[in-house]
């Protein structure tokens, strides 16, 4: 039957929005009825519009129809500010509530509209929505939310998951999304018995509990979690004085016997096990034989009862362990590898143990589980404490042979300074341009006076500049020692124009940096510099900031976003973001070549820059992918600062044939980097992918080992 309207549409202002007095504020939305007599269909299209919003938002409709029956659905509400979707309902609407649920009073027009489907329309939208959200990573998307294949002829429950897929927003609490994700089944109990009595290597855990400062009931509740383990081949350990030996141990499952599948955990009394976390370690002991530390995401008991405060982790990041312990204490080792037994609890720190694992291991070896195994009790770290890990890490940096200096900044965040060698290398800064004179020359001037690295050579690439005050500018710095402008009389081809320039760089290091930006911290180049000369790094990106002080780029996530997306955007300049993290030093998939070091002699076995595929864009997040594709790591530091003002020089895509480049860009870097965008490792899964802003995932990428092995 054709679409026919129940309603004109309603339309809301902004002034009725500001007018709620909560952010949960509902307004109610009397429906004038156009039904002529009644519907034959029960299924509606809800279709609408906001205007003035920069960012999803989730609400809820509430319908209540002639016959007193109501009807709940989610309106997902996208960036660009449109609606659409369905449900079905007994009989004609008298009366509709919309919950605000945290609409900002920026709108300045509001419409929803309902129209009548006929059945096999409801069917071919649903159809629709769930090819065009499961395709693709469609399997596993289904494992993570625990769905067989024999469900999937249920329309209902797959459009169900393809409308949590799409929005990727969760408005719960987050112990409500913890227990909706992450609680059990009596078929997975199953399945985990099941499956670990299938297994012929049975790795083992002694689980040491310090008790030191806490009470009996924190010994009894972490002891009660342990016994009530899913996987029960471990010894617990209770730990009263300052040596490990010294403890005595309080129950214990089994003997051990293969000391190559013997693991350690040591935590504080008071620490809840969920009743799979033993299996998850053991099912990742086994699919990773030469791991030899096992770490997983973590929370805080929350008072009353519940979680709390999620510390979602990425994987495994050496440069962001030396700025903070962000591993904590969940985690388990091999004995072999570092047997507890030799080591003095009171002098050898949880930190101390992970650097002296992170000292002797590559990367490789060690594994991330992306969940919250383990519930802590809350605590802070003190003055004493903090002072001993700072140590810790000073001794790190003795044993691996590393000349480094360990500062606190005014934040109270770890700084690593890393030492520069005797002889510094040559330092290339290529400065791509077109005219741009108004923003080329505070670069420039920022360069020359606030850059205390040397030795420095200055490249400035003219492409094509007509500008008579350029120009001008171009005769001046020829004048100076330290300035080369070479020129590259093509096309605009960012990546061609990079290449070009460091074949005509003299430096063995060689700094990329955008015409618009501006030195704001003199020892920037210093600092990264420090990073660059690290074994196995490859590349190192800086901190921009936007012209108003707030953060432009942190580095970046690839694949949330939609391809790549800078991290902690919008954020003030001191703000810690997510765990403190764009204020410390870590190792990232990517970096934003508007200031990019990398050395010329890897830039150059790689080919330097893709000038066929990426002529303008993610040609950075490319490279940097390239290097970590050939083992090399990318680091991001907080420490050097600039200003950026975002493609002011080259303006954005508006043309059609602009636009056409673009989407080939896009298309090349979907498929060319396929898995990454699937899993970012510096990204948990367990948080949104619509966009990198830490926010919770209403659809985790995290497979339970238990519903993959069964799948």
């Amino acid at each position: 039957m054709a679409a026919k309207a129940i309603s004109s549409g309603w339309r809301l202002t902004k002034e009725q929005i500001a007018s709620c007095e909560s952010e949960n504020a509902t307004i109610v939305l009397h429906v004038e009825q156009m039904h002529d007599g009644g519907f034959k269909t029960p299924y509606f299209a809800i279709r609408g519009a906001i205007s003035g919003i920069n960012r999803s938002y989730v609400t809820r409709l509430i319908l209540t129809c002639e016959d007193w029956t109501r009807a709940e659905t989610t309106i997902l509400f996208s960036r660009k500010g449109r609606v659409f979707e369905m449900v079905e309902l007994s009989a004609p609407i008298i009366e509709a509530q919309l919950v605000l649920n945290g609409f900002e009073p920026l709108a300045t027009d509001f419409a929803l509209e309902i129209s009548p489907l006929s059945r096999s329309g409801f069917r071919a939208r649903q159809l629709h929505r769930i090819s065009r959200v499961l395709r693709g990573p469609q399997r596993a998307h289904l494992r993570a939310v625990g769905t067989t294949w024999r469900q999937i002829a249920n329309l209902d429950s797959l459009y169900a998951i393809a409308s949590r897929f799409r929005a990727n927003v969760f408005t719960y609490s987050y112990g409500e999304w913890f227990e909706e994700f992450y609680s059990l089944t009596t078929a997975d109990i199953k399945r985990i018995a099941k499956i670990s009595q299938r297994w012929e290597r049975q790795p083992s855990f002694s689980v040491y509990i310090d008790v030191r400062g806490f009470d009996r009931a924190d010994v009894r509740a972490t002891v009660d979690s342990l016994q009530s383990q899913l996987y029960a081949r471990l010894e617990i350990i209770i730990i009263e004085d300052d040596h490990v030996g010294s403890g005595s141990p309080l129950a214990s499952q089994t003997s051990f016997t293969d000391s190559e599948y013997q693991w350690n955990f040591l935590v504080p009394a008071g620490s809840i096990f969920e009743p799979f976390a033993l299996f998850w370690f053991a099912h990742e002991v086994l699919r990773s034989p030469e791991s030899c530390l096992i770490y997983c995401d973590h929370d805080h008991k929350a008072l009353g009862g519940g979680v709390a405060a999620p510390m979602f982790k990425p994987d495994f990041s050496l440069e962001l362990l030396r700025s903070e312990n962000y591993i904590g204490s969940a985690y388990c080792w091999r004995n072999s590898a570092l047997p507890l037994s030799s080591t003095n609890c009171k002098h050898s720190s949880s930190y101390a143990r992970l650097l002296t694992l992170a000292g002797q291991y590559d990367s490789a070896k060690v594994v991330h589980i992306p969940a919250c195994l383990i519930h802590f009790p809350e605590r802070i770290l003190g003055d004493e404490e903090r002072a001993s890990d700072d140590k810790s890490l000073v001794k790190h940096f003795e044993d691996m042979r590393v000349e480094a200096r360990v500062d606190r900044t005014v934040s109270a965040r770890r700084r690593v300074v890393y030492m520069l060698p005797r002889e510094r290398p040559l330092i290339s800064v290529i400065v791509p341009t077109r005219n741009g004179f108004r923003h080329l020359m505070p670069c420039i001037q920022s360069l020359l006076e606030k850059t205390s690295y040397h030795p420095l050579e200055i490249l400035v690439v003219d492409n094509q500049s007509d500008d008579i005050e350029t120009i001008d500018y171009f005769n001046y710095l020829r004048t100076l020692d330290k300035i080369k402008i070479i020129s590259f009389d093509e096309p605009f081809n960012y990546s061609r124009m990079n290449n070009f320039a460091v074949s005509r760089a003299q430096g063995e290091w060689i700094c990329l940096l955008n015409n618009d930006t501006e030195v704001i911290s003199s020892d920037w180049l210093e600092d990264m510099a420090g990073y660059l000369a690290q074994p196995g790094v490859g590349v190192v990106g800086a901190k921009l900031l936007y012209s108003d002080g707030t953060v432009q780029h942190a580095g970046d996530a690839v694949g949330p976003g939609g391809c790549a997306d800078h991290f902690h955007s919008g954020i003030g300049r001191n703000d810690p973001g997510y765990a403190g993290r764009a204020l410390l030093a870590q190792d990232l998939s990517a970096v934003t070549a508007a200031c990019l070091l990398t050395k010329a002699s890897l830039f150059n076995q790689l080919g330097g820059l893709d000038e066929i595929n990426l002529p303008v864009a993610f040609n950075d997040v490319d490279y940097c992918l390239r290097v970590r594709e050939v083992g090399m790591r990318v680091v991001w530091t907080p420490h050097a600062l600039l200003y950026h003002h975002e493609s002011i020089s080259r303006g954005k895509d508006v043309t059609p044939a602009q636009m056409k480049r673009a989407a080939s860009e896009l298309t090349f870097m979907k498929v060319r980097w396929k898995d990454v965008m699937q899993h970012d490792p510096f990204y948990n899964p367990n948080l949104s992918y619509l966009r990198p802003d830490f926010s919770l995932s209403s659809s985790p990428r995290v497979i339970r080992p238990w519903v993959q092995a069964s799948a």
